[in-house]
């Protein structure tokens, strides 16, 4: 019966879904933090997972410490409920601030041998320190895979307008972004994300080529008003705000539609049938496998 309903699903979506899945059946999948059901998030560890397993696209978030450097955290403090001190000391629920440390001083956390509460599947992975984005891209490509040389990256600036003392500005944020995207020759291989347009706004000047998604959070603004202001290669939303029709106006404008964070199987289902061009997803295999035995990718 599982195979049947696969197989109706399938036939679906390529004949009676939306024209964009019918003349473009893949579905982008995004590792979200890297894989953080499986593995410490936005750790090297999480990332070499998602590659292992096949995911299209690295989703992670970055932070920009006291003497700048980039670095991969969702928080702007350093977080307790998965990072410890290099004594092995439990910290604070929220840390101190990534922007007022070092790059020295912010590796000095272990960030893997703490389970994420919310993830009670996940190994960990003692001794596992926040990595810099530098570090990540240098280890791609050493990796032994031939996806490290092409798979995607879609990185968040973590930057917060109601706090500016959390992190650099958006100027600044794009400018250090993407010299390092330049520096790894990755530029193209690259999507730039925020909730704050700012950012994305000021990386389109250095580079109007350059590919950006507007994360959504609730309905305003709405998707016509995204797809028309900032022309964005991607709208992010939460998988919530999705209707036919939001996704429909997107498609309009020639914009991609990637969801977030989506772990079951019947939401994807609903979404594929919908049209989305992509799914973040905390756990990439399961995912990947689904849309394998829907001859979706």
């Amino acid at each position: 019966m599982k195979v049947v309903n696969s197989l109706i699903l399938a036939f679906c979506v390529l004949t009676n879904g939306t024209q964009s899945i019918a003349e473009s059946p893949f579905i982008e999948i995004h590792g979200h933090r890297g894989a953080r059901a499986v593995l410490p998030e936005n750790t090297i560890p999480a990332l070499q997972y998602a590659i292992e397993v096949g995911v299209d696209v690295l989703e992670f978030d970055l932070a920009v410490t006291k003497d700048d450097h980039l670095v991969l955290s969702h928080n702007p403090h350093i977080d307790g409920h998965i990072c410890v001190d290099k004594n092995g000391n439990k910290v604070p629920e929220k840390g101190e601030l990534i922007r007022d440390l070092t790059l020295v001083q912010v590796q000095s956390y272990d960030c893997g041998a703490l389970q994420n509460p919310r993830f009670k599947n996940q190994s960990t992975k003692t001794g596992t320190k926040i990595p810099s984005l530098d570090e990540v891209f240098e280890m791609l490509t050493t990796y032994p895979s031939e996806l490290a040389k092409t798979v995607m990256f879609n990185i968040e600036t973590k930057i917060y307008p109601e706090s500016p003392e959390f992190t650099v500005g958006p100027t600044q944020f794009a400018k250090l972004l993407y010299a390092s995207l330049q520096k790894h020759n990755v530029v193209d291989r690259t999507v730039v994300q925020s909730f704050d347009f700012r950012t994305l706004i000021a990386i389109r000047l250095l580079d109007r080529k350059i590919k950006i998604a507007a994360l959504l959070k609730d309905s305003r603004p709405s998707f016509t008003a995204v797809a028309k202001g900032l022309n964005p290669n991607y709208i992010s939303p939460n998988a919530n705000l999705l209707t036919n029709e939001n996704i429909s106006i997107a498609h309009f404008y020639g914009v991609k539609v990637v969801p977030w964070t989506v772990n079951e199987k019947d939401d994807w289902d609903r979404l594929i049938m919908m049209g989305v061009d992509g799914i973040i997803t905390d756990d990439p295999q399961p995912l990947v496998q689904y849309m394998e035995s829907l001859q979706l990718r």
